[in-house]
Protein backbone atom coordinates (compact mmCIF):
# COMPACT_ATOMS: atom_id res chain seq x y z
CA UNK A 1 0.00 0.00 0.00
CA UNK A 2 2.83 2.40 0.84
CA UNK A 3 4.38 2.13 -2.79
CA UNK A 4 1.44 3.32 -4.33
CA UNK A 5 0.15 5.58 -2.15
CA UNK A 6 3.50 7.55 -2.29
CA UNK A 7 3.05 7.63 -5.91
CA UNK A 8 -0.43 9.19 -5.81
CA UNK A 9 -2.22 5.92 -6.42
CA UNK A 10 -5.10 4.12 -4.12
CA UNK A 11 -4.63 0.63 -4.09
CA UNK A 12 -7.70 -1.56 -4.63
CA UNK A 13 -8.09 -5.37 -4.55
CA UNK A 14 -10.02 -8.33 -5.64
CA UNK A 15 -11.94 -10.97 -3.72
CA UNK A 16 -15.34 -12.97 -4.32
CA UNK A 17 -18.38 -13.75 -2.32
CA UNK A 18 -18.27 -17.20 -3.08
CA UNK A 19 -15.34 -20.22 -2.71
CA UNK A 20 -13.55 -19.57 -5.04
CA UNK A 21 -12.67 -16.04 -6.81
CA UNK A 22 -13.41 -16.23 -10.70
CA UNK A 23 -10.16 -17.06 -12.19
CA UNK A 24 -10.67 -20.53 -9.97
CA UNK A 25 -7.10 -19.84 -9.36
CA UNK A 26 -7.61 -17.92 -5.82
CA UNK A 27 -9.70 -19.09 -2.79
CA UNK A 28 -12.88 -16.59 -2.60
CA UNK A 29 -13.79 -14.78 1.02
CA UNK A 30 -16.46 -16.93 2.34
CA UNK A 31 -16.08 -18.02 5.77
CA UNK A 32 -13.34 -15.75 6.03
CA UNK A 33 -14.44 -12.45 5.75
CA UNK A 34 -13.70 -10.89 8.58
CA UNK A 35 -10.33 -12.18 8.30
CA UNK A 36 -10.07 -10.89 4.93
CA UNK A 37 -10.71 -7.37 5.64
CA UNK A 38 -8.79 -7.29 8.87
CA UNK A 39 -6.41 -8.03 6.57
CA UNK A 40 -6.98 -5.94 3.85
CA UNK A 41 -7.26 -2.88 6.34
CA UNK A 42 -3.71 -3.79 7.47
CA UNK A 43 -2.61 -3.53 3.57
CA UNK A 44 -4.01 -0.69 3.23
CA UNK A 45 -6.61 -1.27 0.80
CA UNK A 46 -8.50 1.75 0.08
CA UNK A 47 -10.76 -0.43 -2.03
CA UNK A 48 -12.28 -3.91 -2.61
CA UNK A 49 -14.34 -5.22 -6.21
CA UNK A 50 -16.33 -8.23 -4.34
CA UNK A 51 -17.22 -10.49 -7.45
CA UNK A 52 -20.04 -12.80 -7.23
CA UNK A 53 -18.39 -16.42 -8.77
CA UNK A 54 -18.25 -19.59 -7.26
CA UNK A 55 -21.68 -19.22 -5.33
CA UNK A 56 -22.85 -22.61 -5.82
CA UNK A 57 -26.25 -22.11 -4.23
CA UNK A 58 -27.40 -18.96 -6.31
CA UNK A 59 -28.57 -20.99 -9.07
CA UNK A 60 -30.65 -23.32 -7.01
CA UNK A 61 -33.89 -22.88 -6.45
CA UNK A 62 -35.40 -21.84 -3.32
CA UNK A 63 -36.46 -24.99 -2.29
CA UNK A 64 -32.95 -26.66 -2.70
CA UNK A 65 -30.71 -24.42 -1.68
CA UNK A 66 -31.03 -24.49 2.21
CA UNK A 67 -31.39 -28.30 1.73
CA UNK A 68 -27.99 -29.17 0.19
CA UNK A 69 -26.13 -26.07 1.19
CA UNK A 70 -27.23 -25.41 5.27
CA UNK A 71 -24.14 -23.80 6.65
CA UNK A 72 -23.67 -20.86 3.81
CA UNK A 73 -25.55 -17.68 3.77
CA UNK A 74 -27.34 -17.13 1.10
CA UNK A 75 -25.49 -14.86 -1.58
CA UNK A 76 -28.08 -12.33 -0.89
CA UNK A 77 -26.20 -11.82 2.82
CA UNK A 78 -22.73 -12.56 1.67
CA UNK A 79 -22.20 -8.55 0.75
CA UNK A 80 -24.11 -7.10 4.03
CA UNK A 81 -21.67 -9.34 5.87
CA UNK A 82 -18.17 -8.40 4.25
CA UNK A 83 -19.53 -4.63 4.57
CA UNK A 84 -19.90 -5.22 8.25
CA UNK A 85 -16.19 -6.86 8.41
CA UNK A 86 -14.86 -3.98 6.36
CA UNK A 87 -16.47 -1.14 8.86
CA UNK A 88 -15.08 -3.40 11.95
CA UNK A 89 -11.81 -2.59 10.72
CA UNK A 90 -11.98 1.37 10.90
CA UNK A 91 -10.64 1.70 7.85
CA UNK A 92 -12.03 3.96 4.81
CA UNK A 93 -12.20 1.22 1.94
CA UNK A 94 -14.70 1.75 -0.62
CA UNK A 95 -17.18 -1.00 -1.46
CA UNK A 96 -17.76 -2.61 -4.50
CA UNK A 97 -20.35 -4.95 -5.18
CA UNK A 98 -20.50 -7.11 -7.97
CA UNK A 99 -24.24 -7.39 -7.04
CA UNK A 100 -27.71 -6.84 -7.79
CA UNK A 101 -27.36 -7.30 -11.26
CA UNK A 102 -27.25 -11.03 -11.17
CA UNK A 103 -30.38 -10.99 -9.66
CA UNK A 104 -31.65 -8.27 -12.38
CA UNK A 105 -30.74 -10.76 -14.80
CA UNK A 106 -31.87 -13.70 -12.96
CA UNK A 107 -35.62 -12.64 -12.36
CA UNK A 108 -35.48 -10.48 -15.26
CA UNK A 109 -36.75 -7.54 -12.87
CA UNK A 110 -34.78 -4.18 -12.49
CA UNK A 111 -36.09 -3.66 -9.26
CA UNK A 112 -34.89 -7.18 -7.88
CA UNK A 113 -32.24 -5.98 -5.21
CA UNK A 114 -33.82 -2.22 -4.66
CA UNK A 115 -32.65 0.83 -3.65
CA UNK A 116 -31.81 -1.46 -0.21
CA UNK A 117 -28.29 -2.50 -2.05
CA UNK A 118 -26.93 1.30 -1.50
CA UNK A 119 -27.47 0.46 2.62
CA UNK A 120 -24.33 -1.81 2.24
CA UNK A 121 -22.60 -0.89 -0.70
CA UNK A 122 -20.43 2.22 -2.15
CA UNK A 123 -21.33 1.19 -5.35
CA UNK A 124 -22.77 -1.89 -7.50
CA UNK A 125 -22.21 -3.32 -10.93
CA UNK A 126 -25.10 -2.91 -13.50
CA UNK A 127 -23.59 -5.67 -16.14
CA UNK A 128 -21.06 -8.28 -17.06
CA UNK A 129 -17.44 -7.84 -17.92
CA UNK A 130 -16.70 -4.86 -19.91
CA UNK A 131 -14.77 -5.02 -23.67
CA UNK A 132 -12.87 -3.07 -25.59
CA UNK A 133 -14.57 -1.34 -28.45
CA UNK A 134 -16.75 2.27 -28.82
CA UNK A 135 -20.76 0.23 -29.32
CA UNK A 136 -19.40 -2.17 -26.33
CA UNK A 137 -19.06 1.05 -23.95
CA UNK A 138 -22.35 2.20 -25.27
CA UNK A 139 -23.83 -0.89 -24.60
CA UNK A 140 -22.84 -0.96 -20.89
CA UNK A 141 -24.29 2.92 -21.02
CA UNK A 142 -27.99 2.26 -22.12
CA UNK A 143 -28.54 -0.93 -20.05
CA UNK A 144 -27.22 0.87 -17.11
CA UNK A 145 -30.02 3.44 -17.89
CA UNK A 146 -33.47 0.94 -17.21
CA UNK A 147 -32.06 0.64 -13.76
CA UNK A 148 -31.98 4.41 -12.76
CA UNK A 149 -35.22 4.49 -10.94
CA UNK A 150 -35.17 0.94 -9.70
CA UNK A 151 -31.70 1.53 -8.03
CA UNK A 152 -30.94 5.47 -7.92
CA UNK A 153 -27.52 6.52 -7.92
CA UNK A 154 -26.77 9.51 -4.82
CA UNK A 155 -23.41 10.22 -3.43
CA UNK A 156 -21.83 7.43 -1.77
CA UNK A 157 -24.23 5.31 -3.49
CA UNK A 158 -22.96 4.79 -7.43
CA UNK A 159 -24.30 2.50 -10.41
CA UNK A 160 -20.65 1.06 -11.69
CA UNK A 161 -20.91 0.64 -15.41
CA UNK A 162 -17.31 -1.39 -15.08
CA UNK A 163 -14.13 0.15 -15.91
CA UNK A 164 -13.51 2.20 -18.98
CA UNK A 165 -11.94 0.81 -21.67
CA UNK A 166 -10.23 3.28 -23.44
CA UNK A 167 -6.86 2.42 -24.38
CA UNK A 168 -7.14 -1.05 -23.69
CA UNK A 169 -7.28 -2.77 -27.26
CA UNK A 170 -7.09 -6.33 -26.03
CA UNK A 171 -9.94 -8.79 -25.30
CA UNK A 172 -10.25 -11.86 -23.24
CA UNK A 173 -11.07 -16.00 -24.47
CA UNK A 174 -14.36 -16.00 -22.84
CA UNK A 175 -14.16 -19.47 -22.74
CA UNK A 176 -11.40 -19.56 -20.58
CA UNK A 177 -12.16 -18.17 -17.24
CA UNK A 178 -8.24 -15.81 -16.97
CA UNK A 179 -7.81 -16.85 -20.15
CA UNK A 180 -4.65 -15.04 -22.23
CA UNK A 181 -5.27 -11.62 -23.22
CA UNK A 182 -5.64 -11.19 -27.55
CA UNK A 183 -6.27 -8.71 -30.04
CA UNK A 184 -9.78 -7.37 -29.24
CA UNK A 185 -12.22 -9.42 -32.04
CA UNK A 186 -15.18 -7.25 -32.16
CA UNK A 187 -13.77 -5.67 -35.36
CA UNK A 188 -13.00 -2.49 -33.80
CA UNK A 189 -9.51 -2.32 -32.96
CA UNK A 190 -10.05 -0.42 -29.78
CA UNK A 191 -11.42 3.41 -30.14
CA UNK A 192 -10.86 6.45 -32.01
CA UNK A 193 -10.24 9.64 -30.63
CA UNK A 194 -13.61 10.81 -30.85
CA UNK A 195 -15.35 7.89 -29.93
CA UNK A 196 -12.58 7.75 -26.76
CA UNK A 197 -14.56 10.87 -25.75
CA UNK A 198 -17.75 10.10 -26.27
CA UNK A 199 -17.47 7.62 -23.91
CA UNK A 200 -15.32 9.29 -20.93
CA UNK A 201 -18.35 11.78 -21.12
CA UNK A 202 -21.12 9.38 -21.09
CA UNK A 203 -19.24 7.23 -18.12
CA UNK A 204 -18.69 10.89 -16.16
CA UNK A 205 -22.59 12.49 -16.96
CA UNK A 206 -24.23 9.32 -15.47
CA UNK A 207 -21.53 9.45 -12.28
CA UNK A 208 -20.38 5.88 -12.99
CA UNK A 209 -16.89 5.80 -11.05
CA UNK A 210 -14.00 6.22 -13.32
CA UNK A 211 -12.14 3.85 -13.50
CA UNK A 212 -8.97 3.18 -15.78
CA UNK A 213 -9.41 -0.91 -17.81
CA UNK A 214 -6.23 0.06 -19.44
CA UNK A 215 -2.28 -0.21 -18.37
CA UNK A 216 -1.56 2.96 -16.76
CA UNK A 217 2.01 2.85 -17.76
CA UNK A 218 1.58 2.50 -21.53
CA UNK A 219 -1.30 4.88 -22.02
CA UNK A 220 -0.20 7.86 -24.27
CA UNK A 221 -1.69 9.63 -26.98
CA UNK A 222 -5.01 10.88 -27.14
CA UNK A 223 -6.07 7.85 -24.45
CA UNK A 224 -3.92 9.81 -22.24
CA UNK A 225 -5.43 13.18 -23.00
CA UNK A 226 -9.18 11.60 -22.58
CA UNK A 227 -8.41 10.44 -19.22
CA UNK A 228 -7.36 13.89 -18.01
CA UNK A 229 -9.87 15.90 -19.24
CA UNK A 230 -10.02 17.73 -15.69
CA UNK A 231 -13.03 19.47 -16.95
CA UNK A 232 -15.40 16.51 -17.86
CA UNK A 233 -14.12 14.66 -14.90
CA UNK A 234 -15.38 17.75 -13.00
CA UNK A 235 -18.58 16.68 -14.47
CA UNK A 236 -18.58 13.44 -12.80
CA UNK A 237 -17.24 14.89 -9.53
CA UNK A 238 -19.76 17.37 -8.95
CA UNK A 239 -20.97 17.47 -5.26
CA UNK A 240 -24.74 17.37 -6.09
CA UNK A 241 -24.11 14.09 -7.07
CA UNK A 242 -27.30 13.99 -9.36
CA UNK A 243 -26.76 10.97 -12.80
CA UNK A 244 -27.64 12.12 -15.84
CA UNK A 245 -30.36 10.66 -17.78
CA UNK A 246 -31.24 10.22 -21.23
CA UNK A 247 -33.73 12.78 -22.65
CA UNK A 248 -33.97 11.88 -26.85
CA UNK A 249 -33.06 8.64 -28.03
CA UNK A 250 -30.76 8.34 -30.92
CA UNK A 251 -32.72 8.20 -33.79
CA UNK A 252 -35.89 10.47 -33.16
CA UNK A 253 -37.51 12.77 -35.29
CA UNK A 254 -35.35 15.76 -33.64
CA UNK A 255 -32.36 14.07 -34.42
CA UNK A 256 -29.60 13.03 -32.24
CA UNK A 257 -29.26 11.60 -29.27
CA UNK A 258 -29.31 14.03 -26.20
CA UNK A 259 -28.21 13.36 -22.41
CA UNK A 260 -28.29 15.58 -19.42
CA UNK A 261 -27.69 15.85 -15.69
CA UNK A 262 -27.73 18.95 -13.11
CA UNK A 263 -25.05 20.59 -11.56
CA UNK A 264 -23.98 22.29 -8.52
CA UNK A 265 -25.18 26.15 -8.43
CA UNK A 266 -28.03 25.68 -10.85
CA UNK A 267 -25.23 24.42 -13.98
CA UNK A 268 -25.96 21.49 -15.94
CA UNK A 269 -24.01 19.17 -18.49
CA UNK A 270 -25.39 17.95 -21.61
CA UNK A 271 -24.10 15.52 -24.22
CA UNK A 272 -24.84 15.76 -27.90
CA UNK A 273 -24.45 12.21 -29.10
CA UNK A 274 -24.25 11.25 -32.93
CA UNK A 275 -24.05 7.29 -32.94
CA UNK A 276 -24.16 7.00 -37.13
CA UNK A 277 -21.23 5.70 -38.12
CA UNK A 278 -20.90 7.41 -41.67
CA UNK A 279 -22.75 10.51 -41.64
CA UNK A 280 -22.16 14.26 -40.11
CA UNK A 281 -25.22 15.06 -37.98
CA UNK A 282 -26.66 18.86 -36.76
CA UNK A 283 -27.97 18.35 -33.42
CA UNK A 284 -29.96 20.73 -31.73
CA UNK A 285 -31.80 21.01 -27.94
CA UNK A 286 -33.97 23.32 -26.26
CA UNK A 287 -33.28 24.57 -22.42
CA UNK A 288 -37.09 23.83 -21.99
CA UNK A 289 -36.85 20.26 -23.48
CA UNK A 290 -33.47 19.34 -20.88
CA UNK A 291 -35.83 21.20 -17.89
CA UNK A 292 -33.39 24.29 -18.01
CA UNK A 293 -35.80 27.09 -18.75
CA UNK A 294 -39.63 27.21 -18.11
CA UNK A 295 -40.02 30.09 -20.66
CA UNK A 296 -38.60 31.34 -23.84
CA UNK A 297 -35.95 33.56 -24.44
CA UNK A 298 -33.16 32.21 -21.45
CA UNK A 299 -30.27 33.12 -22.09
CA UNK A 300 -27.56 30.45 -20.76
CA UNK A 301 -23.67 30.77 -21.15
CA UNK A 302 -21.98 27.75 -22.66
CA UNK A 303 -19.19 25.72 -22.71
CA UNK A 304 -17.32 23.06 -24.88
CA UNK A 305 -15.54 20.48 -22.39
CA UNK A 306 -13.37 19.20 -24.82
CA UNK A 307 -12.81 21.77 -27.21
CA UNK A 308 -11.82 24.07 -23.54
CA UNK A 309 -13.55 26.90 -24.97
CA UNK A 310 -16.62 29.37 -23.88
CA UNK A 311 -19.07 29.30 -27.12
CA UNK A 312 -21.48 32.66 -25.77
CA UNK A 313 -24.58 32.87 -24.66
CA UNK A 314 -27.56 31.20 -26.09
CA UNK A 315 -31.27 31.91 -25.98
CA UNK A 316 -33.58 29.20 -26.13
CA UNK A 317 -31.01 25.98 -26.99
CA UNK A 318 -28.26 25.21 -28.83
CA UNK A 319 -27.42 23.57 -32.31
CA UNK A 320 -24.14 21.39 -32.77
CA UNK A 321 -23.23 22.09 -36.23
CA UNK A 322 -21.94 18.48 -38.37
CA UNK A 323 -21.26 16.41 -35.34
CA UNK A 324 -19.08 13.87 -36.77
CA UNK A 325 -20.13 10.14 -36.82
CA UNK A 326 -19.43 8.16 -33.29
CA UNK A 327 -18.88 11.31 -31.65
CA UNK A 328 -20.40 13.69 -28.84
CA UNK A 329 -20.14 17.12 -28.16
CA UNK A 330 -20.01 17.73 -24.47
CA UNK A 331 -21.60 21.47 -22.91
CA UNK A 332 -21.62 22.87 -19.63
CA UNK A 333 -24.42 25.38 -19.24
CA UNK A 334 -24.96 27.82 -16.88
CA UNK A 335 -27.53 30.69 -15.97
CA UNK A 336 -26.81 34.24 -17.37
CA UNK A 337 -28.66 35.29 -13.99
CA UNK A 338 -29.70 33.73 -10.64
CA UNK A 339 -32.12 30.12 -11.10
CA UNK A 340 -30.66 28.25 -8.13
CA UNK A 341 -34.33 27.89 -7.41
CA UNK A 342 -35.56 26.88 -10.61
CA UNK A 343 -36.88 23.32 -10.96
CA UNK A 344 -34.31 20.37 -11.58
CA UNK A 345 -34.06 20.08 -15.08
CA UNK A 346 -32.31 16.78 -15.84
CA UNK A 347 -34.29 14.90 -13.14
CA UNK A 348 -37.74 15.79 -14.02
CA UNK A 349 -37.48 14.60 -17.24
Amino acid sequence: GDYLHKRGFKFGIYSSAGVHCCQHTMPGSLGYEWIDAQDFASWGVDFLKYDGCFMEEFHETLQDAPRRFPFTPPPILRYPIMQQALNKTGRNISYLCNFPWKFWDLFKDPSAGGDWVGEFCNSWRTGGDAQPGFFSALSYVDGSEKYTTAVPSRPGRWNHLDSLEIGNNVSFDASIIGGPARPADNGEGGMTQDQERAVFSLYALVKSPLFIGADVLTLKGHSLETYLNKEVIAVNQDPLGARGRLVRPHGGADGGEVWAVDLSGGEGCIVLMNRQQDQTQDIAVTWEEVGLAEKKNTEMNVRDLWLHRDLGSFSDGFTAKAVRPTSAVVLRVSPKVDMTSRRSWASKI
